[in-house]
């Protein structure tokens, strides 16, 4: 699902039920994973 929102700060703003669907949040979370966050 999009919610037309990207990046950092929109990941933010989701709810969690609506983090479960967005690509960015993914992204995201395997960013912080590679990098070793």
């Amino acid at each position: 699902q999009d919610y037309n929102c990207y990046g950092y700060s929109c990941v933010r703003s989701l709810s969690a039920s609506q983090n479960i669907n967005h690509a960015d949040t993914y992204t995201l979370f395997a960013q912080s994973i590679y990098a070793g966050c």
